[in-house]
C-alpha cells in the first residue's frame, strides 16, 4: 500500500510535508539567485498585453494629472472666501463672490468625474489583464508538472505543489495588478506633485523634501525585516497545506499505523509555526504606514508654522497653505504605494 502512494507516511519515518528534506530546504525562504530574471520571468507574463497596458498607463496618469489640479482649485474657493471675511472685517459688510465660487465648484465636480470614470475603466482593464494572466500561469504550471519526473513527486509534497498553484499565483497575480494600477498613478502623482508644490513656495517645497530621506531610510530597513518573515510565512504555508492534503489522502493508512495522535501532533506544530510566521510578517509589513505617517506630520507641522509666518507676511494666501498641505499628502501617498509595491515585489 505504502508502494501505490508515494506522499503517505510511514511510521518512523516523516511524510514530505511534514519532515523538511531538500523540499523544506527550498521552501524555507530562499531567495531567488538572480532576482532580475526572476521578475524578468514574472513581467514576461504582460507581453501579450501591451495595448492593454498602453491604455492602463494612460488612464492612470491622466487620472492623476486630474488630482493633482484638484487641490489648487480648492485653495482658489478658500482665497474667495478669505478674502470676503477679510474685506468684512473693514467694511463691516461680507460680500462673498458666489460666480467665482460657483465656477470652482463646477469646474471641480468635472474634474473629479472625469477622475473616476478613467479609475473605474482602468479597474475593470486590469482586473481583465490579471485574471488572464493568472490563468495563463496556471496552464503553464499544470503542463511543466506533466512533464516533470516521477524523482520530484519523491522530495516534494502534493500540497505544497497545490499551495504553488493556488496561494504563489494568486499572491503574483494580485501583486501585478496592484503594481500595474500604482506604479503609472504614483509616478505622475509624484512628478505633477513636485511641480505645483514649487510653484506655490520653494522653502516650503525644502521642508517636504527634508522627510523623504528619513521616510525612506525607515522603509528600507522595515523592508529588510519584513522580507524574510514573508518568506517564513510562505514556507509555513506551504508545510500546513501539505501536511493536511497527505492525511486526508492517506486516511486510511493513518488510522491502519495507528498514526492520528502523531498527526495531530505535527499538525499542531505546523499551524502554530504558521501563525507565529504570519503575526511576525503582518506586525512588521503593518507598522511601514504608522512611522512613515509619523514622519508625515512632522513635515505638516512645519510647513504650517513656516507658512504661517508667510501668510502674515503676505508672501502667500491662506488658500496657497491649504493647496500645498494637500499636494503634501499626495506626495506622500505615492511614496507609500511605491514602498508597498516594493514590498510586495
Amino acid at each position: 500500500m505504502a508502494n501505490n502512494n508515494r506522499n503517505t507516511p510511514v511510521p518512523g519515518r516523516p511524510g514530505p510535508g511534514g519532515g523538511g528534506g531538500r523540499n523544506a530546504a527550498i521552501r524555507g525562504g530562499e531567495k531567488p539567485k538572480d532576482i532580475k530574471k526572476t521578475l524578468k520571468k514574472s513581467f514576461s507574463y504582460l507581453g501579450g498585453y501591451k495595448a492593454g497596458l498602453a491604455l492602463v498607463m494612460l488612464l492612470a496618469a491622466a487620472s492623476s494629472i486630474f488630482k493633482v489640479i484638484g487641490p489648487n482649485l480648492l485653495g482658489k474657493a478658500t482665497d474667495v472666501l478669505y478674502t470676503a471675511v477679510e474685506n468684512g472685517v473693514v467694511t463691516g459688510q461680507i460680500a462673498i463672490d458666489y460666480t467665482a465660487l460657483q465656477e470652482i465648484v463646477f469646474a471641480l465636480c468635472g474634474l473629479y468625474l472625469v477622475s473616476f470614470v478613467f479609475s473605474v475603466v482602468q479597474g475593470f482593464t486590469t482586473a481583465q489583464i490579471s485574471n488572464n494572466i493568472t490563468y495563463r500561469m496556471r496552464k503553464d504550471i499544470s503542463e511543466k508538472i506533466n512533464r516533470l519526473p516521477i524523482g520530484f513527486f519523491d522530495v516534494t509534497s502534493t500540497g505544497d505543489v497545490l499551495s504553488r498553484i493556488t496561494n504563489d499565483v494568486e499572491s503574483l497575480s494580485s501583486s501585478l495588478r496592484e503594481t500595474l494600477t500604482q506604479l503609472a498613478s504614483s509616478l505622475t502623482l509624484i512628478v505633477g506633485t513636485i511641480v505645483m508644490m514649487l510653484s506655490i513656495s520653494w522653502q516650503l517645497t525644502l521642508i517636504a523634501f527634508g522627510m523623504i530621506p528619513v521616510s525612506m531610510f525607515i522603509i528600507s530597513k522595515i523592508i529588510k525585516i519584513s522580507q524574510p518573515l514573508y518568506r517564513k510565512q510562505q514556507k509555513s504555508l506551504g508545510m500546513v497545506n501539505g501536511h493536511v492534503e497527505e492525511m486526508m489522502s492517506a486516511h486510511i493508512v493513518v488510522k491502519a499505523f495507528n498514526m492520528e495522535d502523531k498527526s495531530i501532533t505535527d499538525f499542531d506544530v505546523y499551524n502554530q509555526e504558521l501563525r507565529e510566521n504570519g503575526w511576525r510578517s503582518r506586525v512588521a509589513s503593518s507598522s511601514m504606514m504608522p512611522v512613515t505617517n509619523f514622519v508625515s506630520n512632522l513635515g505638516y507641522i512645519l510647513v504650517c508654522i513656516l507658512g504661517a509666518g508667510m501668510v502674515v507676511q503676505k508672501t502667500l494666501t491662506v488658500g496657497n497653505i491649504q493647496s500645498f498641505i494637500s499636494y503634501i499628502r499626495n506626495f506622500n501617498q505615492p511614496i507609500q504605494q511605491i514602498a508597498n509595491i516594493s514590498t510586495m515585489l
